[in-house]
């Protein structure tokens, strides 16, 4: 299974921001091969050492639910895949490390 780390940068703004079009936006995230998958097997999201402010985590309903305040966050599969595009994070220029497991 491949492993990868981001060091994912949020927009300066109030709104959510999928997680895995910020992931596409780090630099180097593209693989030599041209393809990041959006499914993984496990992945794991902390805030940044150096943020300030809170980060925000909700999925593609956060219209109505404000989400979760986020402290740390691991998820793992045994059966089915974790797709990023269904987490959205919001935090005005702040960060978040993601650890992510690939099938």
């Amino acid at each position: 299974m491949a492993h990868r780390t981001f060091n994912v940068t949020i927009p300066s703004d109030t709104a959510y921001h999928q997680l895995y079009a910020l992931i596409l936006l780090t630099t180097g995230s593209i693989p030599i091969n041209g393809i990041l998958p959006d499914r993984v097997q496990e992945f794991e999201m902390i805030p940044a050492p150096t943020n300030t402010l809170a980060v925000n985590v909700s999925d593609a309903n956060y219209i109505n639910n404000a989400g979760f305040v986020l402290t740390g966050m691991t998820k793992r599969s045994t059966r089915n895949t974790i797709c990023l595009k269904d987490y959205y994070i919001s935090g005005n220029a702040q960060g978040v490390i993601v650890d992510l497991e690939f099938v």
